[in-house]
């Protein structure tokens, strides 16, 4: 009789182990399922801010190509205007000496 008792006792501290382990599997599974959601919503995050990064980059660099293009203009006209500029001043400064011969000449006739 006293074996009964054992081996019921024993059975039961079994079976009350049993149904832990069992409670503890399925909230593992469930937080290995919410855990695998978490994942997959990261990857496609991670995927979008890559694109993102891309599209960025894509951008930056058309801005980039754009203001080097603006800049080279700007350059090219300052030239331009700093050739036209000078071409004026050599027509004044030619001018007032010719104008400061022709005024020589008037006074000594």
């Amino acid at each position: 009789m006293a074996r009964i008792v054992e081996l019921t006792t024993q059975l039961q501290l079994a079976d009350s182990k049993a149904v832990n382990f069992h409670a503890e599997c399925r909230a593992l599974a469930k937080r290995l399922a919410l855990a695998d959601k978490s994942k997959e919503t990261f990857k496609e995050e991670v995927k979008s801010a890559g694109l993102n990064i891309s599209r960025l980059q894509d951008e930056l660099t058309t801005t980039k190509r754009s203001y080097e293009d603006q800049l080279s203009m700007m350059s090219d006209h300052l030239c331009s205007m700093n050739e036209t500029l000078s071409k004026q001043r050599e027509e004044i400064d030619t001018l007032k000496m010719a104008s400061k011969g022709n005024s020589k000449k008037n006074k000594n006739r």
